[in-house]
């Protein structure tokens, strides 16, 4: 909060930051979650709010920005829970950051050709 004009006060609007997580029931999910929640509210200061969220529900609310934490989001075809991010920002003109992401590795003969379809291409060159 800050004085202005002689006394009167005007509240300082938080950054709303919404974090989609995948910390479902896998250990290791849960283990980045916590993590990266840790690194996220001890690096940044109190002009950020930080709604956690898991990426299989679908998003709602108004953020000024999306952090996509944790777990092997990043798979051959469209993974389901990012149907979800998709119709969340396709509206949207909101800055997007990944931290931790993993990749799927499951069944790769050549990374040349890791993609299957369109929908992953589209969707992680969007994301970046």
């Amino acid at each position: 909060m800050s004085i202005l004009n002689g006394g009167s006060r005007k509240m300082k609007r938080k950054i709303r930051i919404c974090v989609l997580h995948g910390a479902i029931s896998n250990a290791g999910d849960f283990l980045i979650y916590k993590r990266g929640k840790k690194l996220l509210e001890n690096f940044f200061d109190d002009n950020f709010d930080f709604i956690y969220k898991l990426r299989s529900k679908p998003i709602t609310g108004d953020f000024d920005g999306l952090i996509l934490l944790g777990g092997p989001l990043v798979t051959r075809t469209l993974h389901v829970q990012s149907k979800n991010i998709v119709e969340y920002i396709k509206n949207r003109n909101i800055p997007i950051f990944c931290m931790g992401l993993g990749i799927s590795g499951k069944e790769l003969q050549d990374y040349k050709n890791y993609f299957l379809d369109r929908e992953s291409v589209l969707f992680w060159k969007y994301i970046y």
